[in-house]
């Protein structure tokens, strides 16, 4: 073996060591750790240059260990739909959301679109936002239904006519609707 880097000289521990022959070392033993060019982890026992075995690796060695994965996980972009990236041309488009499944209170989020992550559970909905108000808050109640199963609470956090065309229209006018506020209206 070609040695890299060398570590030591370090001390035993009690139940760290055992050798060849699966006898645990005495504590305090001086040991060296030679680390070669291709990863192999070597420890010696300083006094007889006997070969020792560590019963667990060190951090070093497992990250030798790791191999480069290609498949790593993609983590979801986070969406935040506007006026400006609605397609009012059509009635329907398409919605990605996401909850994470390691957080003890998870927040749903809306996404680009889904990535290949095992951290996330994701739906898709086909959301109304053309049309009449009253067959889009039926479709859309249906698509969170169906969403429920996947993604618990899903309904409660979205409204139904949420992106609506309705919702967009420009003939309100600010100033009437801050007179209907009590804060405003005096």
């Amino acid at each position: 073996m070609k040695v890299e880097m060398q570590e030591g000289p370090l001390k035993t521990k009690i139940g760290e060591f055992y050798d060849g022959r699966g006898i645990q070392l005495r504590r305090d033993q001086e040991y060296m750790i030679y680390y070669g060019y291709d990863k192999s982890v070597v420890y010696v026992l300083r006094s007889t240059s006997e070969i020792i075995y560590r019963l667990k690796k060190l951090n070093k060695e497992i990250y030798y260990l790791l191999k480069p994965t290609k498949n790593r996980d993609v983590y979801p972009v986070i969406k935040y739909s506007t006026k400006k990236d609605l397609p009012f041309g059509g009635q329907f488009m398409s919605r990605y959301f996401a909850i994470n499944k390691l957080e003890e209170t998870p927040k749903i989020i809306e996404v680009e679109k889904p990535t290949k992550t095992n951290l996330y559970k994701f739906v898709k909905l086909e959301w109304q936002i053309g049309g009449s108000e009253e067959r889009a808050e039926i479709h859309n109640s249906k698509q969170l239904r169906v969403a429920e199963k996947n993604i618990p609470g899903i309904s409660e956090m979205i409204p139904p006519l949420q992106l609506h065309k309705s919702k967009f229209d420009n003939d309100k006018n600010l100033g009437s609707l801050l007179m209907k506020n009590p804060t405003y209206s005096g």
